[in-house]
């Protein structure tokens, strides 16, 4: 029995190539359970078969991958490298058609490499018109997002509309982007997305499918938005001034988008970055409104994670209120009871006493008001991510301490 396996590689230094397609493929054809020998998590396993007793399998699989079209492979038509190493990229706008924009260089690619994730990377970027360079600078970002959750532009929208009815209009724009434009990629006229789930399910036929993970959380589409501020990410900032700063706008931000019945659900230090010195919150994409029914899992950045949100469950609510006893009890004359009793000289020792089987209060029935209450992100569980984010900031970066604005010291704790 035999397995294909299929895997993530770097032909040498060629990042530009890795960066136009979606992923460059290593094929091994291994014997059973050979594959582990394979220590990386970028590989997928396919369902083993006899490639002796069924070779139509092996010839059918290769000459897929020979007679495929090249964005059926991975390559991304929507993208033009240039000699000088840059890149033109398409972006499908939902209001203006598509828009090219040319890339300055890299700001972000974190997990990008990565055979199952999000694949998101950032570029700083400038917009093309007439082959010219128009404009500012912007920040591109090129994800994958979840196929059945709402675009971060349309959701930018509905808060901002959200905003204006609570007169927070202001702080609004002071903390978070401006969405210039935003849009799924489209390849041949049609939605670059991975196959819906129940294609991946496994049969007699090799084909490849994922180990270990269930393929139904992973159905997602290209998608591509551009902001208008381009921000260094408050993940590279030293300065442990600037730091704490940054975090008390983090909190003006969060303080906006909670009046006006929103919670972010994924604050971390890769989703604040410093505009012009002041902190603007980014990646809205899981953010959502009290008027929406959410099913709640382990949304947001591990280290930055409520820990109610890990469970997830309510674990600092109050005391439920219990109904009353049946009847009161009175203490005093049960004691009073109990003193005379001790001292009857008609009554032998108490040690020597036979008791009698313990009489107990009726018990009130449990009934607890939390008992079908369901879990929800709140606002509190924004604000203990920014409290996670000072700790990380504090105990496990390397920062600068400037104290006078003379003497600075770097210290790892």
């Amino acid at each position: 029995m035999a397995a294909f396996v299929l895997g993530l590689v770097y032909f040498g230094n060629n990042k530009l190539e890795v960066m136009c397609g979606h992923l460059n493929l290593h094929i091994t054809l291994s014997s059973k359970n050979g594959y582990e020998q394979f220590q990386c998590y970028n590989w997928a396993v396919s369902e083993p078969f006899n490639f002796t007793e069924e070779h139509h399998f092996l010839v059918h699989f290769f000459l897929s991958i020979m007679f495929a079209e090249a964005h059926q492979l991975g390559w991304d038509p929507t993208m033009k490298s240039f000699a000088d190493g840059r890149i033109e990229i398409a972006v499908q706008s939902e209001n203006d058609g598509e828009e090219l924009y040319r890339t300055i260089n890299l700001l972000s690619d974190i997990g990008s490499a990565d055979l199952i994730g999000r694949g998101t990377r950032v570029w700083k970027a400038v917009k093309m018109v007439n082959g010219e360079e128009f404009g500012e600078p912007v920040a591109l970002k090129d994800s994958w997002v979840d196929y059945n959750r709402k675009r971060e532009g349309a959701i930018h929208e509905r808060i901002r509309e959200s905003i204006l009815a609570t007169a927070q209009a202001e702080l609004f724009t002071r903390h978070f982007l401006t969405v210039e434009c935003y849009g799924d990629v489209l390849v041949l006229d049609e939605q670059d997305r991975t196959r819906p789930p129940q294609d991946h399910s496994l049969s007699s036929s090799p084909e490849l499918a994922v180990a270990s993970i269930h393929t139904s959380e992973y159905h997602q589409v290209h998608h591509r938005i551009v902001f208008k501020e381009v921000g260094l990410p408050l993940s590279k900032v030293t300065s442990l001034l600037e730091v704490f700063n940054a975090l008390g706008d983090v909190v003006d931000g969060l303080r906006c988008l909670h009046e006006c019945g929103w919670v972010h659900r994924d604050i971390s230090t890769g989703n604040v970055v410093i505009v012009d010195g002041i902190a603007k919150i980014t990646d809205l994409e899981y953010a959502t409104s009290d008027d929406e029914t959410v099913k709640v899992g382990k949304t947001g950045t591990i280290f930055f994670r409520p820990v109610e949100v890990d469970g997830p469950s309510y674990m600092f609510l109050p005391p439920p209120k219990l109904p009353p006893p049946s009847r009161p009890i009175d203490r005093k004359a049960r004691m009073a009871r109990w003193a005379a009793s001790y001292d009857d000289p008609s009554l032998p020792p108490p040690a020597l006493r036979k008791r009698s089987p313990r009489q107990e209060e009726p018990k009130a029935p449990r009934i607890s008001k939390y008992g079908n209450l369901v879990f929800r992100y709140n606002p509190l569980h924004d604000l203990e991510s920014v409290w996670w984010m000072a700790v990380y900031f504090v105990f496990n970066r390397e920062v600068d301490i400037d104290d006078d604005g003379a003497d600075t010291e770097t210290r790892r704790a």
